[in-house]
């Protein structure tokens, strides 16, 4: 019963970091979208 438990609770972290790991990245590349987007419209004023 308790091997049971363990390996849920390590199988939860383990998505967890999984989780945290994908967010990360998905702020990464929405911080991406937004420099390019203020990147053209420097452009476009500077044009």
């Amino acid at each position: 019963m308790g091997n049971i438990c363990g390996t849920t609770v390590s199988s939860i972290s383990g998505l967890t970091a999984q989780l945290s790991k994908l967010m990360k990245k998905l702020e990464i590349e929405r911080e991406d979208e937004e420099l390019q987007h203020v990147g053209k419209k420097i452009l476009r004023s500077a044009g």
